[in-house]
């Protein structure tokens, strides 16, 4: 599940200064309407992951990055129970922050899944 991703209003005002200082009004109006069209960003890690909790009916309580390979979640359920879910992922110098974060966030909810099959009943460690 991929971290979801909207227009960013940055790209649409930019497209439309440049549009406008290249070609008047019309321009302006054709700059805004290319950066729509290429301006998305990723929402961020923790509003990501407060959306994907809302849509299992779980609240979102906090998160805490423990180094740059590794989260950990507080979250609550409906009955006032709170849970601590870890995400991690391999270390991976190369990456990119954005690209890290997608990949925090695929091992967050790889987790919530697996964590949240039984929620009744607490899972042992791993």
């Amino acid at each position: 599940m991929p971290r979801p991703r909207e227009k960013s209003n940055s790209a649409v005002g930019l497209g439309a200064v440049i549009g406008g200082l290249l070609g008047g009004p019309q321009g302006a109006l054709a700059g805004g309407l290319v950066g729509l069209g290429i301006g998305s960003e990723a929402v961020s890690l923790e509003e990501s992951l407060r959306r994907a909790f809302a849509g299992k009916n779980l609240k979102f309580e906090g998160l805490r990055r423990t180094s740059r390979f590794e989260i950990h979640v507080l979250f609550s359920d409906s009955l006032g129970r709170f849970w601590n879910l870890v995400a991690k992922i391999l270390p991976n110098f190369s990456l990119k922050p954005e690209a890290l974060d997608d990949a925090l966030y695929d091992s967050a909810i790889a987790e919530l899944n697996r964590v949240t099959f039984n929620l009744g009943t607490p899972l042992p460690p791993r």
